[in-house]
């Protein structure tokens, strides 16, 4: 499906947040709204200069020195768009950091963001609590979200403690730029 054809009814990121939940089971409601906010946005906002996003992205592999079993492509993208391409299992499979950033830069400039899925996210995201399908409170869930859309939906970083558990680190690549990684 493309940028231009999803249909805004039916598409639910559900799956995808109840995965997240299920392998990160410490992920806070700060850690789910940034999991919404990138499979809406991608990563437009992560490059506003190309040559620091490119040294970062360096620093960022020759850091990694303990190695978590991690799976290297995770969807965070309802409409299979999006993956997270953890830089743990990158460097592990001795990935070329060139490829990677050329994917990454690649997908930061053909990603069309969708805010308005980010409201449809969100909802849904709402429901699981209303439901009690996951232990965030109705009431936090729905403040917290508030707050962001007030705020006119910011990117925002990992919790502490999702930080300090899981050692996120990872580049948003489109699957249509996934090749550039052979």
């Amino acid at each position: 499906m493309s940028n231009n054809t999803i249909n805004k009814n039916t598409i639910t990121i559900v799956p995808v947040l109840m995965d997240h939940y299920k392998r990160y089971p410490l992920l806070k409601i700060q850690d789910i709204y940034k999991l919404i906010y990138q499979a809406a946005m991608g990563p437009e906002h992560l490059i506003p200069d190309k040559d620091a996003a490119h040294k970062k992205l360096c620093a960022e592999l020759e850091n990694i020195t303990e190695f978590y079993a991690q799976p290297l492509f995770e969807n965070i993208d309802p409409t299979e768009q999006l993956v997270r391409v953890n830089l743990n299992s990158f460097k592990q499979g001795q990935g070329d950091p060139e490829k990677l950033f050329e994917a990454f830069y690649q997908t930061s400039i053909t990603f069309l963001p969708k805010v308005d899925l980010i409201k449809i996210y969100i909802q849904q995201a709402i429901h699981l609590s209303d439901n009690k399908i996951w232990p965030f409170e109705i009431d936090d869930i729905k403040s917290f979200f508030h707050l962001k859309g007030s705020q006119n939906f910011p990117a925002v970083h990992h919790s502490d403690i999702y930080r300090k558990t899981y050692c996120p680190a990872y580049r948003l690549v489109g699957k249509n730029q996934l090749h550039l990684l052979n």
